[in-house]
């Protein structure tokens, strides 16, 4: 799943995502159209790469939210902004009980997502 507020970088982080092999992605344009995909779905995705920054319902209350429903799942923190913000959300994610296994700065760089997950994608 991505969680973004900007088309451009939910476009290319779905794609991204489906390089490495992921076969279904949900998108949702701020948090709270995450948080009601997320309550549609069978089963939690395996991974969300979640914007720091967005209106509505930003990446720290969605962030609040899994911790919340005890989100299985791995984490990529995303932000194009501030980066100490990006260590607070980080900070925050981990002491709420998630694992986030990355924080990554936008553009979305494929190989350091690759990387963060234990993935390999061919070009």
């Amino acid at each position: 799943m991505v969680v973004d507020d900007d088309a451009f970088s939910r476009a290319i982080a779905e794609r991204g995502l489906g390089k490495l092999g992921f076969t279904e992605c949900h998108v949702a344009a701020d948090g709270q159209q995450g948080v009601r995909i997320l309550a549609r779905l069978e089963r939690a995705p395996d991974l969300i790469l979640c914007d720091i920054f967005m209106p509505n319902k930003d990446g720290i209350e969605f962030l609040d939210e899994l911790a919340t429903r005890r989100y299985p799942g791995q984490v990529v923190l995303i932000t194009g902004g501030d980066g100490l913000m990006l260590d607070v959300a980080h900070q925050l994610a981990t002491a709420g009980g998630l694992q986030v296994v990355a924080k990554l700065t936008k553009p979305l760089d494929l190989d350091l997502l690759a990387n963060a997950l234990g993935l390999s994608y061919a070009i």
